[in-house]
């Protein structure tokens, strides 16, 4: 077959999750389109290319993604620190020890409860903090990192590694 799939969901970036929800729930695919796409988009191939396949090698592909289908099964522990691109960040979780800045730029990302799980590299960023040297004390929220921090997340964190957040 060729084609390389992520195996479980500590392969898969929240950049990615969201790209195949977003094929999930478009209504004017049909699920052999929506299948396609989904292979497509996480082998980092091309439409034409999975549509190339034999009918076993697409059954095996969408059987090694079966997976997608459970986000519910991850049962990881709440971590307090994580790595992403060589830096440790800590997430405050107690919010007694948040700052104003941070708890208003959190109800801003959480005020649309159906939209938190869009945010949650938001959330995040507002949450963690990157820490000195890796070990040492968490340095101060600062509003005006938010951007780059919540890219930093959307486009390196893996969905296993937020999902208990």
């Amino acid at each position: 077959m060729g084609l390389h799939l992520p195996k479980g969901w500590h392969e898969i970036t929240l950049k990615s999750y969201f790209a195949v929800q977003e094929i999930q729930n478009d209504e004017f695919l049909d699920q052999i389109d929506k299948d396609t796409e989904i292979i497509a988009l996480l082998s980092g191939t091309t439409y034409k290319a999975v549509m190339d396949l034999t009918l076993a090698d697409k059954r095996t592909a969408l059987n090694q993604i079966q997976f997608l289908k459970y986000l519910d099964k991850i049962r990881p522990k709440l971590k307090k620190y994580f790595w992403v691109k060589g830096k440790r960040f800590y997430v405050e979780l107690n919010m007694q020890k948040i700052t104003g800045g941070q708890y208003v730029d959190l109800m801003t990302f959480l005020k649309q409860p159906d939209k938190a799980k869009e945010n949650i590299h938001n959330v995040l960023a507002v949450l963690a903090k990157p820490l000195k040297f890796g070990f040492i004390k968490a340095q101060k929220y600062d509003g005006e990192n938010h951007k780059d921090r919540a890219k930093l997340f959307y486009d390196n964190l893996k969905v296993s590694q937020v999902y208990p957040i």
